[in-house]
């Protein structure tokens, strides 16, 4: 199955009661959940304890263990090569999420609920406006 990378908004955490269904919906749909975030392990895991996150996780890459999103050097160690074709990054931030989906050469769906227009390089595989989007999208 494939491989889901979320994505915490930057800058500040406003929870998002429709990110929980999608993963809980994911995750019965047999993916496996894989954090990829520049924050600090010990900031990030606090927070997905707290939003009940935790038991629908399956891997987390903090900076802590790995170069930064926007560094193409951080596929390599969250991609297996040869399986590109496996994985699915859903994020907010076009800068980071997104363009590590474009260095990575994997799928990319663009967190967009204020209609943001992208002047930037990086260019997703699709855009949705909410994460219940994603249910209708991965069937």
């Amino acid at each position: 199955k494939d491989e889901f990378v979320l994505e915490f908004p930057s800058g500040y955490i406003e929870f998002n009661e429709d990110a929980l269904e999608a993963i809980k919906y994911l995750k019965a749909k047999g993916y496996k959940i894989v954090v990829l975030t520049d924050w600090l392990w010990e900031c990030q895991v606090p927070l997905l304890k707290k939003y009940g996150l935790m038991p629908y996780i399956d891997k987390i890459y903090t900076c802590d263990d790995q170069y930064l999103k926007k560094n193409p050097k951080s596929a390599a160690r969250v991609i297996e090569e040869g399986c590109e074709e496996d994985y699915v990054i859903i994020g907010d931030s076009l800068k980071d999420d997104i363009a590590f989906a474009n260095h990575a050469g994997i799928r990319s769906i663009w967190f967009n609920p204020e209609g943001k227009k992208n002047e930037t390089g990086f260019k997703p595989t699709l855009e949705i406006a909410s994460m219940l989007e994603v249910c209708r999208i991965i069937a």
